[in-house]
């Protein structure tokens, strides 16, 4: 099955499903491993209405990609329109934005096309018990309990005021990952000649951990200003399909 690119002469006429039937809306329940290829896909089996589509609220257009970074902005108006459905996810035509532009359209599409197969990855490697579905996303923790917590609660900003040791996991969203190190996982890299100890340690990162552990490393440490030997706590950042730059670091 192909993937199509949603544009905006095209909004009216595809079809699409407009029940959500199968998908496990409640938090922290178990999510199923999927056994199909993963595919950014716009089901079929009912229209969207002119009238439907003008009752939509209409947030204002922004910038998808700002300095390599997923816009907050871009991430809120579109994520009521992402479900996952059996292990996927899936763009529902009927909630975005009537005045969604090309740009936007594009953006969302290759997002998504881009995070299926790293969520099929997940599913495939990791134990059932440290996966973790929240919303329209999954957790996967080196732990079920460090997966449990972090869907619980589910957050792209870091509010702590204290230090606390934290946990591992990624976060697979469909605009990205948010991920954790727990800050003990910090002090044994350091004492451990770091970069190979730290590749080591991510097999919960849906991503080649070589590509992680630079990022960690080399950009995330650095921008809290410290390093993994003497890290005060756990850190948690996200990160852009591809694993290529970060933001909202901070500790857990």
């Amino acid at each position: 099955m192909s993937i199509k690119k949603i544009t905006i002469a095209t909004l009216a006429g595809i079809a699409l499903t407009g029940t959500a039937s199968g998908v496990r809306e409640y938090f922290h329940t178990p999510i199923k491993k999927g056994d199909n290829a993963l595919k950014a896909v716009l089901p079929a089996s009912k229209r969207i209405s002119d009238a439907n589509a003008i009752t939509l609220a209409a947030t204002q257009p922004t910038q998808p990609i700002v300095d390599g970074r997923v816009s907050q902005t871009f991430i809120n108006r579109f994520n009521n329109a992402i479900q996952l459905q059996n292990g996927q996810f899936v763009i529902i035509k009927s909630k975005i934005p009537v005045n969604a532009t090309s740009v936007e359209l594009a953006t969302l599409n290759q997002l998504v096309t881009t995070q299926n197969p790293q969520l099929q990855q997940a599913l495939a490697q990791a134990p059932k018990s440290d996966v973790v579905q929240s919303g329209n996303s999954v957790v996967i923790g080196q732990t079920p309990q460090a997966a449990q917590q972090q869907a619980r609660q589910n957050q792209l900003i870091t509010t702590a005021v204290q230090h606390h040791n934290g946990g591992n996991y990624c976060h697979v969203y469909w605009w990205g990952l948010r991920i954790g190190i727990s800050g003990s996982t910090l002090h044994a890299i350091g004492r451990n000649s770091g970069y190979s100890s730290l590749v080591g340690l991510l097999g919960f990162v849906p991503y080649p951990p070589v590509k992680v552990a630079s990022l960690i490393l080399s950009a995330v440490l650095p921008a809290l200003g410290t390093a993994a030997s003497n890290a005060p706590g756990g850190i948690v950042f996200n990160s852009t399909p591809g694993v290529l730059t970060f933001w909202g670091a901070g500790w857990q």
